[in-house]
């Protein structure tokens, strides 16, 4: 009679054929593995916070005053005076181009934040309320129904003055029905969720089931759709400030040096190109930032990592 075969635990560990029990990576390793798997989010960041540096420290990067005229200095060319030239007051483009940052950014996340602020809340209350979600998706659709840069032109004449705040509430006004929808689509998908209505029928009053259960699962698209939004204002206010509906001639930005620079545009390129240069960059960055965010948030890319 052979003696029964004791087994340590570690020669239990180690056998060959235990079977492995695989624990999931934690939350926090699955998004930096999708934030590295996506550069290009990276590529707009950085991008985007040159800019902002750019804007934040512009007194100190540009080489003249912006707004100083020179009419001895006329349409010139680049040089080391003058490194984008001059326009046809004698001003010069590069400080103009880089005080421009300075609006352009103001505007986009201006319109951007305040845009997700009031869609949020009119979202909670269309997808949350039943009985006003007919009213204000109504309202909603009627502005969706005129496009955003005609609202916007709208609005600023009414309005009779351009400012960063008149130019931040018309763009903002055009945006919000947007963001209404895409807050009132995931409140509609979540409220029939079941830990939803075990927090109704444990008692859990309503604004407590929109804090603990509705808000935090708008804020991975709302986030993303901001960066759109916040792209969308910065060409808004460009086109609105090139037609002289936007600011003031006084105020240097991307879209009034580009209209200032349209009469010359065959024989001095170079006054709408660079404006036009960095608007394009700036707009490219915030738009990869919003991929790259979109791609993170994504939960059917998550499960893959």
């Amino acid at each position: 009679m052979t003696a029964p075969i004791n087994q340590t635990d570690a020669e239990f560990a180690a056998a060959p054929d235990r079977p492995q029990i695989l624990t999931p990576p934690p939350q926090r390793s699955r998004r930096m593995a999708l934030l590295i798997e996506h550069p290009t989010m990276w590529i707009g960041l950085i991008l985007l916070m040159l800019v902002t540096l750019m804007g934040i420290f512009a007194p100190w990067i540009a080489t003249a005053d912006p707004s100083a005229l020179n009419p001895a200095f006329r349409v010139k060319p680049p040089s080391a005076d003058a490194w984008f030239g001059t326009d046809m007051l004698g001003r010069d483009i590069f400080s103009r181009t880089v005080y421009g940052a300075r609006v352009s950014l103001v505007v986009g996340a201006g319109v951007a934040i305040c845009a997700s602020v009031v869609g949020l809340a009119i979202g909670l209350l269309s997808g949350f309320i039943r009985w006003a979600d007919n009213i204000v998706m109504r309202i909603m659709d009627g502005l969706m129904s005129i496009p955003a840069i005609l609202l916007a032109i709208a609005l600023m004449t009414l309005m009779r003055g351009g400012s960063v705040f008149n130019v931040i509430l018309a763009i903002t006004i055009a945006e919000i029905p947007r963001v209404a929808r895409l807050t009132r689509s995931v409140v509609l998908s979540v409220r029939e969720q079941p830990y939803v209505e075990a927090g109704k029928a444990c008692g859990t009053s309503t604004l407590g089931i929109i804090r603990r259960h509705i808000m935090p699962n708008t804020m991975a698209p709302l986030t993303v759709q901001a960066t759109y939004i916040c792209a969308s204002a910065m060409i808004t206010e460009a086109i609105l400030s090139f037609i002289g509906a936007g600011m003031p001639s006084s105020v240097p930005s991307w879209g009034n040096i580009m209209a200032e620079g349209r009469a010359l545009w065959q024989v001095k390129p170079s006054i709408v190109f660079f404006p036009a240069l960095f608007l394009s960059i700036t707009v490219l960055a915030v738009n990869l930032l919003g991929d790259g965010l979109r791609d993170a948030v994504d939960p059917r890319l998550a499960k893959q990592v």
